[in-house]
């Protein structure tokens, strides 16, 4: 069987085709074609024969487009990503293309790639945000700006947790601890990067602004959640402080203000041993704990008093022990049995944002 190499006519997908065949299907949207030979020509490739001027490269690209959509929004993100890729030759000043080519290869990134995806996605942003200025019309930049914060909101949560587990096997080792502020650094800075180019573009509308304010809230979500809450943090080497972390937070409370006068700044608690058990301050377990915590403790003095306590000493703690699996394996069969009961009893185990 002699595969030559072609190009679909419906979805502009790059195929190989059986050359002594006169049909043919397309793997990716499922068209069946006449294979068009050409004559004289091997370099030429079958179904489309005058795809190398301007406007059948446009044309192909769009198809490639509506294709990347199309998977996109099932969910397939591998196809997503290989026409988002194909749209990207034929148009490389495409915001979109542009854009998801960058999200997708993050989303699929592996631990050691977190740190380079992360910096990689930053140039994205200031470029993709330059091309949607430039050529999208003016109705259609909001919706999507609104996108681009979504995904990136996605992403960072999605590296994070890639980085989570490796992090609390490996916390006794200084060089994990460094990468582990560097992850954390490089996926604030994402999302740091997105608001602040917003800023610079757009910052006579109160509507973008609002999107600027989104990213840079779940920013310092992600700094408190999953920085602030560890004390080794602050001893790895990397440059950080407490002090520099304050600072960096109140900076973007700041903007935040300016929009959301409201606004109050999370502050920086130690790490707390459900943290320290579950890996994350966001997770299904911690949020049950920090609803007992807030509608149940909170109610009465003697609630009040353990949690004073427990802010106190749980700090100390897993200063001390945290990095040990003894420590983390005895707190976790109780406190699985704790939230088990909880869930029962009622208190969800849905997303939760402290009222304290």
């Amino acid at each position: 069987m002699a595969l030559v190499p072609a190009i679909c006519t419906q979805c502009g997908a790059r195929i190989e085709v059986d050359g002594t065949h006169d049909t043919g299907i397309c793997k990716y949207c499922g068209t069946a074609f006449v294979i068009e030979k050409a004559e004289n020509n091997d370099n030429v490739n079958p179904i489309v024969q005058n795809g190398g001027n301007m406007s059948n490269i446009v044309e192909q690209s769009n198809k490639h487009i509506m294709m990347a959509r199309k998977y996109k929004y099932s969910g397939d993100m591998e196809m997503a990503e290989r026409f988002y890729s194909l749209a990207l030759e034929g148009q490389p000043d495409n915001w979109e293309a542009n854009f998801y080519t960058t999200y997708y290869s993050g989303m699929r990134a592996k631990r050691e790639e977190i740190v380079g995806k992360a910096i990689q996605m930053q140039s994205c942003i200031v470029v993709s945000i330059d091309l949607l200025r430039e050529r999208a019309p003016a109705d259609e930049v909001i919706v999507c700006l609104r996108e681009m914060q979504r995904r990136l909101s996605e992403l960072s949560y999605v590296l994070f947790h890639l980085y989570r587990s490796y992090y609390y096997k490996n916390s006794k080792y200084s060089d994990v601890c460094r990468e582990y502020n560097y992850v954390v650094r490089a996926i604030v800075g994402m999302l740091y990067t997105f608001g602040d180019k917003l800023e610079v573009h757009f910052f006579s509308s109160r509507k973008i602004m609002e999107v600027a304010v989104n990213s840079w809230k779940y920013a310092l979500s992600v700094r408190k959640g999953h920085a602030l809450d560890h004390p080794i943090y602050y001893n790895s080497g990397n440059g950080d402080s407490k002090k520099s972390i304050k600072a960096e937070i109140e900076h973007y409370a700041r903007k935040i203000r300016v929009l959301d006068p409201a606004y109050k700044a999370p502050k920086p608690k130690g790490c707390y041993i459900a943290t320290c058990v579950y890996g994350s301050y966001d997770c299904p377990q911690v949020w049950t704990l920090r609803r007992f915590r807030d509608y149940t403790l909170n109610e009465t003095w003697y609630g009040r008093v353990f949690i004073k306590c427990y802010y106190a000493i749980s700090p100390i703690l897993v200063r001390w022990f945290g990095h040990r699996k003894w420590f983390r394996i005895l707190w976790k069969k109780f406190l699985d049995g704790m939230v088990k009961k909880l869930n029962y009893r009622g208190i969800e185990n849905t997303r939760y944002y402290d009222t304290q």
